[in-house]
């Protein structure tokens, strides 16, 4: 068995050769290596434990945070954002221009908004900026197909 620390691999094969610290030997984890790496293990995960506990325990309390609808509404909006790319594989013909110019307009105005209220909330602006991002891009496809594609030009 390989147990990894930063600065070095030990490989975890018991010293059978070694003396007791009484006798002027070798510490415990000296003598077993699991030993220092299951102590350097246990302080990172207990640094990283504290960690994440504060880092979950602000986004939790945040004024956006779950326990409201301003991290709610914005999170179930990503389906919009999902099903624009998921019609990406759609002919430019079967897309509508009301739809992707209020897909677009939504997204552009909302992610504005999103930075100036008072708590800003990246969510809603992370999600806007997919919706405008996906709906020019669908814009951009069917503008293309109807005034630029050589069918379009062969019509006038």
């Amino acid at each position: 068995m390989i147990c990894y620390a930063p600065e070095r691999f030990y490989l975890l094969v018991p010293n059978q050769n070694h003396r007791s610290t009484e006798e002027g030997g070798l510490t415990d984890t000296e003598q077993h290596p699991i030993l220092a790496c299951s102590q350097n293990r246990r302080a990172r995960t207990s640094a990283i434990n504290s960690f994440m506990a504060s880092k979950l325990q602000a986004l939790w309390n945040h004024p956006a945070g779950p326990k409201t609808i301003h991290f709610w509404a914005p999170t179930f909006k990503w389906g919009i954002s999902i099903a624009n790319i998921a019609d990406f594989s759609k002919p430019p013909e079967k897309l509508s221009y009301p739809q992707q110019i209020a897909v677009t307009a939504t997204g552009l105005i909302w992610s504005r908004y999103s930075t100036v209220i008072t708590p800003k909330n990246w969510n809603l602006f992370s999600v806007n900026v997919a919706m405008a991002g996906t709906g020019l891009y669908q814009l951009s496809r069917k503008l293309r197909q109807d005034y630029f594609s050589e069918a379009a030009v062969s019509k006038e």
